[in-house]
């Protein structure tokens, strides 16, 4: 009769496991089951899951390598294991109730603080910012932009005066015009951006943006003004505001001068101040 207790018991667990794949090798541990709730906690953390019965044990059923029963010593030769199903939904305190219990929970108070970090992991302290992350953990407490370490108040935002996130103690371009504040003369106003590429003249080596650099720029205020390297009398940046010698001026005449920087635009020998019609070599009467 005790052999037919024992088949009908390894049958029922070897359904059991079948079923439930979360339920192993540990089935024969007090403290160790599975985890069907998946919160990192054993279900039988709390509720024995096995427990020894003074009815000999045969060797597919031996729990005397755990120790199972309830004076906490290995079961002896002669005594069996009596089964009894674990409590997923009583395997451990969650503090945080974040579904996660706490033995296996890096954030018990889930103050965004790892417990080792934590001076009280089961309690939330302080987060000045609302970012989720308690200020003894957070390395900018106020959320300006400047970690503590180098904030002159790492409680309250400073001034941010160009608007970018970070306050002015901390940014190294504190008005946003593109010049470092160690190259700026001002660094708390803006300068003048004359071509508005996002670098203020002062730290700007090509102010108009006409691709030729200020110290060779015959004005590096206007686009349209730079160089005449082929002289002709037309600025080389006068039609595309880029330096661009093919393309600087109409030449009517063809004579290498384009029309801007040619006294004669028709070549009729006939100054253009006086000529009726400065582009038609019209008729010569006398010859």
């Amino acid at each position: 009769m005790k052999n037919f207790y024992k088949i009908l018991i390894l049958v029922f667990l070897s359904q059991l496991i079948g079923q439930n794949p979360n339920l192993g090798s540990r089935d024969l541990n007090p403290s160790s089951c599975g985890d069907i709730d998946g919160d990192l906690c054993d279900d039988c953390g709390i509720d024995t899951y096995f427990t020894c019965k003074n009815i000999n044990p045969d060797s597919e059923f031996d729990c005397t390598q755990f120790n199972n029963d309830q004076s906490g010593s290995d079961c002896a030769s002669n005594e069996n294991c009596n089964w009894s199903l674990g409590d997923p939904s009583n395997d451990g305190i969650d503090t945080d109730q974040d579904g996660l219990c706490d033995y296996g929970d890096s954030d018990d108070d889930n103050d965004g603080c790892n417990d080792d970090n934590d001076s009280n992991p089961l309690l939330s302290g302080p987060d000045n910012d609302s970012d989720g992350i308690a200020d003894e953990c957070d390395l900018d407490d106020d959320n300006d932009g400047c970690l503590d370490a180098f904030d002159p108040e790492p409680f309250v935002q400073g001034e941010d005066l160009d608007g970018d996130g970070i306050i002015n103690e901390c940014d190294s371009d504190a008005d946003g015009d593109g010049c470092e504040n160690s190259e700026d003369s001002d660094p708390l106003i803006a300068n003048i951006d004359t071509d508005n590429d996002g670098f203020a003249n002062e730290c700007d080596n090509d102010d108009d943006n006409d691709n030729i650099l200020d110290v060779d720029d015959l004005n590096p205020l206007d686009n349209t003004i730079c160089s005449d390297l082929d002289e002709d009398g037309c600025d080389d940046c006068s039609i595309s505001g880029f330096q661009d010698i093919d393309n600087d001026g109409l030449d009517t005449d063809s004579d290498g001068l384009c029309d801007a920087g040619d006294p004669d635009d028709d070549n009729d020998g006939c100054s253009d101040d006086i000529d009726e019609d400065p582009f038609d070599d019209g008729p010569d009467s006398d010859g």
